[in-house]
């Protein structure tokens, strides 16, 4: 039944999130583009095209729409401006926070400074200065400060234990538990763009869903990751058939939770948000274990051509597969 169901809701969650884009996608041209026009004209070098990608595309559009828009049907609330704004910043703040610890090399404290805006770690270089300008809109738009500020502090936190994934020695167990633990944190900060009291039954299932949509973007980011020497749950396994069988537990175990932690439509509804994601993961995961098979008995992902890596989702056959997925999981 559910599957006959899943049928018929399919199309009018895909039309759904295929307007929601559009719409987040003119919001960025109108609001964040003037924004980042004196950075594209005074950068010093510090911030590449990627990094301006990352902001208006990758993060700024994926982030606010899936997550941002995910979390408004939880609340049966709309993405007004003022959430929109948010969520935008945060997606924008989100790759240049990841790129201090994983590019630059600064210290923990002089991260930390720069988040808080302290006056006694001035910003350096283009990069820096518009990390602090997004934290400075934020803050002026933000809802609550003091909880903004909680839950920036958590993101951080996870984000100093991320930094073990350089360590040869972490284990591959650890690597995931540390993975979904930033995830958690991650869509718990995003949460603060809305102004609604966070209850426990909540909170517990936004770390879930993060910790679920982050092991899912490390699925995708397997050709960034490798290349920037970053240890994750997809360079470092040896069988993705493993992999896979992790991500399908962990969608099962998730899912099923939040329906009994929140009855509600409005948790169905944004699971079908969240459903989009983990359905091109599995997708993602079936182009690896076929690259695996033409090329050797363990997945060796270090020594395979980009083209190996990059599983693309515009093309028809990889949508239709997500679309399968979607509907019979």
């Amino acid at each position: 039944m559910s599957i006959v169901k899943n049928i018929f809701i399919f199309p009018k969650r895909l039309l759904s999130v295929q307007n929601q884009i559009r719409e987040q996608k003119a919001f960025v041209h109108e609001y964040l583009h003037p924004f980042l026009s004196k950075y594209h004209k005074q950068n010093d070098g510090s911030l590449t095209e990627y990094d301006f990608e990352k902001i208006t595309n990758y993060y700024g559009i994926g982030s606010p729409v899936l997550a941002g828009e995910g979390i408004a049907h939880l609340l049966n609330v709309k993405v007004g401006t003022r959430e929109r704004k948010t969520l935008t910043l945060m997606a924008a703040i989100t790759g240049l926070f990841d790129d201090f610890f994983d590019r630059s090399y600064q210290s923990s404290d002089r991260i930390k400074g720069l988040m808080k805006l302290s006056p006694e770690f001035r910003p350096q270089n283009a990069h820096e200065k518009l990390f602090c300008d997004l934290v400075q809109e934020i803050l002026i738009i933000s809802p609550d400060k003091k909880r903004l500020n909680d839950f920036a502090n958590r993101v951080f936190e996870a984000q100093v234990n991320s930094l073990k994934q350089k360590d040869p020695s972490t284990t591959w167990e650890e690597l995931f538990n540390i993975t979904y633990k930033k995830g958690g944190e991650s869509l718990l900060f995003y949460r603060c763009s809305f102004s609604k009291t966070i209850s426990e039954q909540e909170m517990e299932c936004l770390l879930k869903i993060g910790g679920l949509i982050q092991v899912c973007n490390d699925i995708f980011d397997i050709n960034k990751d490798i290349k920037e020497g970053i240890r994750t749950v997809t360079t470092e396994i040896k069988d993705i058939k493993i992999l896979k069988q992790k991500v399908q537990q962990l969608y099962k175990e998730t899912f099923e939770y939040c329906q009994i932690a929140i009855p509600t439509r409005n948790m169905k509804a944004f699971l079908q948000q969240i459903k989009i994601i983990v359905s091109q993961s599995f997708v993602a995961l079936d182009f690896y274990e076929n690259t695996q098979k033409r090329n050797g008995q363990h997945f060796t992902p270090q020594k395979y051509p980009r083209e190996s890596l990059i599983c693309d989702m515009g093309k028809r056959k990889h949508l239709f597969r997500a679309s399968y997925y979607w509907v019979f999981n």
